[in-house]
């Protein structure tokens, strides 16, 4: 595998997306597709956590989530409160908003925030004007997605522990998850199964990822049929499925085939800009919508608001992702005891969950 290629292209993608989603919260209806960025991501990420957890022979499943809770959580909580000060001192004419950003801060921070949403008839995303914190959605799915297949790979690792388990298998389970939730987001639209802010109707992006990277690691193309399978349906059925639909599965499928060729396709060769801000992509994705929302509108032309903001956020992207995302997603001494208390806390979340 060219890694270091691979790795580059990611990356460069990795910019695109986030600057398309800029564009689309900056005006939803003159970039009225670029929500496609978060699929995009979604993509991305299914790609690198099943490199982080499969290029190895074993897997710690609460290590896994400790090195994603200091990945996310620490810039996630800066970012919050940085908000938190800025509306509740600010805005204090914005009472229509307060307690939907005091929920919305609470259920980011719990990984939950898409659930919030979607119970939420006011806050669905292509409404008019897209605002404050409803962007962290696509995290709180990132963070349920991290957790789904972080299992899925313990009981995977554990049958390969036992011998009772041919390689294959982890592919096959993929590939019917993927099968399996894209006839939900292409078919139906059931509230926190299929709607827009749902994990199960989005789990076949993660997946396609996921797919990528064995197809890649083995170079073996044997899972075209997965390709054949999606490309069938929508020629018989394109006709059904929402216009919003179509344009994200078009997408993905495009970026699954631009990366399954990168060998032959480099996609930096002019992108030195757009691939640092893929390196600080989740820090730019965390501040864009709340800068849009705090200085949209206050300056003379769309063209300098658009500008203005673009470059606050830039400069606060690179702020937080010195200062706070490389600090944290290091290796502490302190990560063993931080790993059982995880554990701890995971008992006692599955315990009230069912009660």
């Amino acid at each position: 595998m060219d890694t270091k290629k691979l790795n580059s292209n990611i990356q460069f993608l990795r910019g695109i997306s986030v600057i398309i989603v800029f564009f689309f919260h900056f005006n939803t209806k003159v970039f009225n597709t670029f929500f496609v960025g978060v699929d995009i991501f979604f993509l991305l990420s299914g790609f690198v956590i099943t490199s982080s957890i499969y290029k190895k022979n074993k897997f710690n499943f609460f290590n896994f989530l400790l090195r994603r809770i200091k990945r996310i959580y620490p810039n996630l909580i800066l970012i919050l409160f940085v908000f938190f000060i800025i509306f509740f001192y600010f805005y204090r004419d914005y009472t229509d908003d307060y307690i939907n950003n005091f929920f919305s801060i609470i259920f980011s921070l719990l990984g939950l925030s898409n659930i919030y949403y979607s119970l939420n008839p006011t806050l669905f995303y292509f409404n008019e004007e897209i605002r404050w914190l409803i962007h962290t959605w696509s995290l709180s799915i990132e963070i349920q997605y991290y957790i789904l297949f972080g299992l899925i790979s313990l009981f995977f690792f554990k049958l390969k522990k036992n011998q009772k388990i041919n390689k294959d298998l982890i592919k096959k389970i993929i590939i019917l998850i993927s099968i399996i939730s894209f006839l939900l987001f292409t078919f139906t639209d059931i509230k926190f199964i299929s709607d827009y802010y749902s994990l199960p109707a989005r789990l076949w992006e993660f997946m396609l990822g996921s797919l990528l990277y064995f197809i890649y690691r083995e170079k073996k193309y044997a899972f075209a049929e997965v390709f054949l399978f999606f490309i069938f349906l929508l020629s018989f059925l394109n006709f059904l499925i929402l216009d919003y639909k179509l344009v994200i599965i078009f997408t993905l499928l495009s970026i699954f085939l631009i990366l399954l060729y990168s060998k032959e396709i480099q996609l930096n060769m002019i992108t030195r800009p757009i691939m640092y801000i893929g390196k600080i992509s989740f820090s730019f994705y965390l501040w864009h919508l709340i800068l849009i929302s705090i200085f949209k509108d206050h300056f003379s032309s769309e063209i300098a608001n658009f500008l203005i903001i673009f470059v606050l956020t830039i400069i606060s992207s690179y702020f937080s992702y010195n200062l706070v995302e490389t600090k944290f997603n290091k290796k502490f001494s302190i990560d063993l005891k931080l790993e059982k208390l995880i554990k701890v806390f995971s008992v006692l979340f599955i315990i009230l969950f069912f009660y």
